[in-house]
């Protein structure tokens, strides 16, 4: 990537490849001497709200040191905000449906001048339906630009992506003869149960693990308040 090579690459769950790509845009940009003048210089796309949250913060730790601007682009936030500071943001992460939305609607927003598309977990973004969004956003964006491709399968949607957004592509699959999709150091498991089980089974599985942190992941935005505005009111005791 720091060479400026396209690069389709298969990443495992957990193997770290956020960093794979911040470190490049932040080398990248350096190098240029990139300034709030310059515009948007890097472009993250992620399939969800929370996974954007998460590049955007690890973002903030390895780039603390640099003077670029960042933004965070998702659904869900004030859209006349968004749009202010659209003209402010070097490094801009964001979900595609509220990246199509600015590129239709903002006359602010501006990408002519992009060096670096990162397109983060591209699988899940075309299973999400995004297929037709993430072809229309490719079209707007300048064709001279450096493009990195993530995704943990390499499916026909995906393999017509790289076709429509890479130049040349290095293949980069570090763990491609590994027996299994994640690290050996991270352990998955399921719980298959009554969709009105689910709530008691994940309180029962905090309770139990009170010692450990725990994130979980829901569907919605709905799901995420009930369920935390109830789990305050029973104190799990975390």
């Amino acid at each position: 990537a720091l060479l400026g090579k396209d690069i389709l690459g298969a990443a495992k769950t957990g193997s770290g490849k956020t960093l794979a790509f911040l470190i490049p845009i932040l080398e990248i940009l350096f190098c240029k001497k990139w300034t709030r003048l310059d515009g948007v210089g890097a472009l993250v796309i992620s399939p969800t709200r929370e996974l954007a949250y998460q590049i955007y913060e690890t973002l903030r730790k390895v780039g603390h040191l640099h003077d670029f601007s960042a933004g965070l682009i998702i659904g869900g936030q004030n859209l006349k905000f968004e749009r202010k500071r659209m003209d402010q943001i070097n490094i801009l992460i964001c979900t595609p449906g509220r990246l199509l939305q600015h590129m239709d609607e903002n006359p602010l927003f501006d990408c002519s001048n992009l060096q670096i598309l990162v397109l983060d977990e591209a699988d899940r973004c075309l299973d999400m339906g995004f297929e037709a969004t993430m072809n229309a956003i490719i079209e707007n964006l300048p064709p001279k630009r450096q493009t990195l491709l993530f995704s943990a399968t390499q499916t026909k949607s995906v393999k017509d992506l790289a076709r429509l957004s890479l130049s040349f592509p290095t293949y980069v699959a570090p763990h491609e003869q590994a027996e299994t999709v994640t690290p050996e150091s991270l352990q998955q498991s399921y719980i298959v149960c009554e969709i009105d089980e689910k709530v008691g089974i994940l309180w029962s599985f905090i309770k139990n693990h009170l010692k450990q942190k725990v994130l979980v992941f829901m569907a919605t935005c709905k799901q995420v308040k009930y369920t935390y505005e109830l789990f305050c009111k029973l104190r799990p005791g975390v």
